[in-house]
């Protein structure tokens, strides 16, 4: 008994813990009809205990299967994209492997070997990052080629630094290779040639096309860029007392010539009413305004100041562009005046104003200046003097006094050298003429020998009075 129990608990499968379903065909025993087998007494059949009804497991062996051949799908195509992208490199690294033998083949020429790699020295002439294209003027070849630049193409600086194509501009100097298909192998920005920086005092010759710095001179051609924030411009509008430039070349050619700083230029519109007038801009200009007319200045923002002894001082700040002209138009400035009242003893005068004559006898209203002031009436001498406004107000006292008129006495006597005496004042002997001033006046003559002579009423006008006298003897 013991041994049979041992046999069916070892051979027993629980069909339910194990998930397996039978299904009888029509030629199989019904399902409780299974066969077990005694170790002691085999082939004997005995029947098994029956099994309590078992509950259905389809659904869940349906979801596991799909379940697994989801995730086999999925792992077979990734082992499979593997294996594609893996081909597919492997492909493009030969290909890639076999590019250097046919671009550096062996069995090519020498000359095709230097057309590969020889260097040349040239300058960016022109350049359109939109078709990654330059026109280089090759120095050593003297000639213009358009290249394209290749996804190999190597870019760097003086000093080796890699660059990117936008960071080259035209006028650059460079050394370059390219390949038989006219693509840029390299590209390069180069120290082989000289770069000088030029202010206060080079000397630009636009008919010999030359330019000098000290002792040193350049020569440059047509071929040659100017160059203004990536511009184009005229040499002839650069000014050497002003502006600054940057030369670059080879083998003293100017190659390129850059604008680091240029000029404009402003026009003073003068008014001549400012007295004494000074203009300063920024700290590097002081000028009288009667000797400027025309002042250039580095491009940027100045300050301008306007002095005079009879305005406000007068300020303004502008931002010059190159070969801009800016005109400062000072007749916008006012002038300063003050009020001129003048006093004086007299009616009914005539007052002229700098030679102009005044109508106006209410306190005069004068700019700030220099003035001259004349006051006429009849009878009086004219009162003449000069002045200066400079302030609000300003009071003239002028005091006129009568004129007194002259005119002509002559004096005869027979015999001659009789003592004259006009209203009693010796005056000296005859013959006598002199100016005396006009209206009634007595002469006395008198000689030894001969009677006194008094006339007691003259008239002297502005017409000469002569006298001749008789002296009688005692």
């Amino acid at each position: 008994m013991n041994n049979k129990k041992n046999v069916n608990k070892k051979n027993s499968i629980n069909y339910e813990n194990e998930g397996v379903y039978y299904t009888p065909s029509e030629n199989t025993k019904p399902l409780n009809s299974f066969e077990y087998f005694d170790s002691e007494k085999s082939q004997k059949q005995k029947t098994p205990k029956k099994l309590p009804p078992q509950k259905s497991k389809y659904p869940v062996f349906m979801t596991l299967a799909i379940g697994c051949g989801i995730i086999v799908f999925i792992v077979l195509f990734i082992i499979m994209q593997n294996t594609f992208s893996a081909g597919k490199k492997s492909n493009k690294a030969e290909e890639n492997y076999n590019y250097e033998p046919a671009t550096y083949s062996y069995t090519s020429s020498e000359s095709q070997i230097n057309e590969l790699t020889e260097e040349y020295m040239g300058v960016i002439r022109m350049k359109s990052e939109s078709f990654n294209a330059v026109t280089i003027y090759n120095i050593t070849a003297d000639e213009n080629a358009d290249y394209t630049i290749a996804g190999g193409t190597e870019m760097r600086d003086e000093y080796g630094k890699t660059l990117v194509f936008e960071e080259f501009a035209e006028g650059d100097l460079i050394t370059f290779a390219y390949d038989k298909d006219n693509n840029l192998t390299s590209m390069k920005k180069t120290d082989k040639g000289f770069k000088e920086t030029l202010q206060n005092g080079f000397k630009i010759n636009t008919v010999d096309m030359t330019i000098t710095a000290g002792m040193k001179t350049y020569s440059y051609s047509e071929m040659t860029k100017f160059l203004y924030r990536n511009e184009e411009f005229d040499p002839k509008l650069l000014d050497s007392s002003i502006d600054i430039i940057t030369i670059s070349g080879y083998n003293d050619k100017i190659w390129s010539v850059t604008l680091n700083k240029g000029h404009g230029e402003i026009e003073i519109i003068k008014n001549d009413k400012i007295k004494n007038g000074i203009i300063e801009i920024d700290t590097s200009v002081y000028k009288k305004l009667s000797d400027a007319d025309t002042i250039k200045l580095n491009e940027g923002f100045h300050k301008i100041v306007v002095k005079g002894d009879n305005i406000d001082s007068f300020t303004k700040e502008i931002g010059l562009a190159v070969n801009e002209k800016f005109a400062l138009n000072l007749s916008e400035i006012n002038i300063r005046a003050g009020k001129v009242t003048i006093k004086t003893n007299v009616t009914d005068f005539a007052l002229y104003i700098n030679g102009n004559l005044e109508l106006s006898r209410e306190p005069l209203e004068l700019e700030y200046g220099n003035y001259t002031i004349e006051i006429v009436k009849y009878g009086y001498t004219t009162y003449s003097s000069q002045f200066k406004v400079n302030s609000p107000e300003k009071t003239i006292n002028a005091q006129l006094t009568k004129e007194i008129k002259m005119g002509t006495l002559t004096v005869n006597s027979t015999p001659t050298g009789a003592s004259l005496m006009i209203d009693g004042n010796s005056v000296g002997t005859t013959p006598y003429s002199s100016d005396v001033t006009q209206g009634e006046h007595s002469i006395t003559l008198k000689k030894d020998g001969y009677k006194d002579i008094t006339i007691g009423s003259i008239y002297i006008s502005d017409q000469e009075a002569i006298y001749n006298v008789d002296l009688q003897k005692e």
